[in-house]
């Protein structure tokens, strides 16, 4: 449930469509594309169009309800907002994994660089892809 006073603090209403996608979305759980989204919301029976669900998600990464991914060779994806996490995916599987905590938290050297947040994706092949191959 989505708190109505963070969308009035912001001018905003929240809407009937909001809080059903936020609940789809929710729901799902996970890394989630625009498309993914909206292929949940037709499977059950609602009618909401791929453009609302596009604005819909990128006002939620605006009010800090959802984090916005940019993984190189995924469609650009979005996850329930979290403790600050990395991510690892397999180049094989293609799975993408959260990697909890930050190893390079205070790490940014000298007094000219100010880092507000970072984000690290690393790239690899997972340990039940790894595992599999050696069987072979």
């Amino acid at each position: 449930m989505i708190n109505k006073a963070l969308f009035a603090r912001h001018g905003l209403r929240m809407t009937e469509q909001r809080e059903l996608i936020y609940s789809t979305f929710v729901r799902m759980n996970g890394h989630q594309s625009v498309d993914s989204v909206y292929n949940e919301c037709i499977k059950r029976g609602l009618r909401i169009g791929k453009t609302t669900i596009y604005r819909t998600l990128n006002l939620f990464v605006k009010l800090k309800l959802v984090d916005m991914l940019a993984i190189r060779g995924f469609p650009v994806l979005y996850e329930t907002k979290k403790e600050h996490h990395h991510h690892f995916v397999c180049t094989k599987c293609h799975n993408i994994y959260d990697i909890k905590g930050c190893a390079i938290r205070g790490y940014m050297p000298g007094s000219k660089f100010h880092a507000k947040y970072h984000d690290i994706v690393f790239y690899g092949i997972c340990d039940r892809c790894y595992n599999s191959d050696e069987k072979r």
